[in-house]
């Protein structure tokens, strides 16, 4: 989960959900805007030209489980 201003647009405890989600997660914390515009901004550079046909999955660590 991403702590971004839209889930105060679709949740009525956000500050609930994102605790939940820093305890599922094994990096302890949801994701920030931040976390992923660095993914973003690694797949267009010139170090991941290589990677083609791919789905990065970007939940800190919470797919592991």
């Amino acid at each position: 989960m991403v702590a971004a201003d839209a889930l105060r647009d679709i949740s009525p405890a956000p500050e609930r959900l994102l605790s939940a989600a820093a305890r599922a997660t094994p990096l302890g914390r949801a994701g920030t805007p931040e976390d992923l515009a660095g993914v973003i901004s690694f797949l267009c550079g010139d170090k991941a030209t290589w990677i083609t046909g791919r789905s990065l999955v970007t939940d800190g660590g919470n797919s592991l489980r």
